[in-house]
């Protein structure tokens, strides 16, 4: 049809939205969706009774592998060498289970030694994130914490592990009139004692 120079694919768009409109708005089954080129799916209310009628289910992914999903989407395509440099682990595995999902797919070779594989993310990784393309994808500085949250945060670790010298001038005062207090009731133990003593000495003399 796009032979036709009669027909653009403005035209072709603007009659995809249209249907789009037509089967949100008839509450059916299914939908027509953009995520990286128009597609029918399923609409979200009708998930619980599908997974009720499978018998087996799509293992989800793990964090890891999302993790080393949103590394590729933001930075690719990346060898497997670079993945792991900013994973910090080995990531093999995950790379082939993205693969074997189609999340992830080959894209060429590095030209570096070894000719490494290069990896990207493929039409699969925006049909199943909701994504017409990668643009749609948050910016990495939303993810980043403010300079301005680091320092308060830093301030606070930094109160609470440091004793404050007001502080500690108060309890060395405090120890001083604890000593004092000590002394003086030792001197009045003292002195009861020795009052005691003479009281007995006096009654021993009158009863002789």
């Amino acid at each position: 049809m796009l032979d036709d120079a009669a027909v653009n694919t403005e035209q072709v768009d603007a009659v995809c939205q249209q249907l789009s409109e037509h089967y949100r708005g008839r509450a059916g089954g299914f939908e027509l969706v953009n995520n990286g080129g128009y597609r029918f799916q399923t609409v979200a209310s009708a998930a619980t009774m599908l997974k009720q009628l499978g018998k087996s289910y799509t293992r989800p992914l793990s964090r890891a592998a999302l993790e080393t999903l949103a590394v590729v989407a933001y930075r690719q395509p990346l060898a497997r060498a670079e993945i792991e440099y900013i994973r910090g682990v080995e990531s093999g595995n995950l790379i082939r289970t993205l693969l074997e999902r189609e999340l992830l797919v080959c894209v060429g070779r590095k030209d570096s030694a070894g000719k490494p594989l290069l990896f990207a993310v493929g039409p699969r990784f925006l049909q199943v994130f909701g994504l017409r393309d990668l643009q749609e994808l948050p910016p990495l500085e939303s993810f980043q914490i403010k300079e301005e949250t680091r320092q308060l945060a830093a301030e606070k670790i930094h109160a609470q592990s440091t004793p404050r010298l007001d502080t500690l001038i108060g309890g060395k005062e405090s120890s001083a009139e604890d000593r004092a207090d000590d002394s003086g009731t030792d001197s009045d133990s003292s002195a009861t004692a020795s009052n005691s003593r003479e009281t007995y000495s006096n009654e021993d003399s009158d009863a002789t």
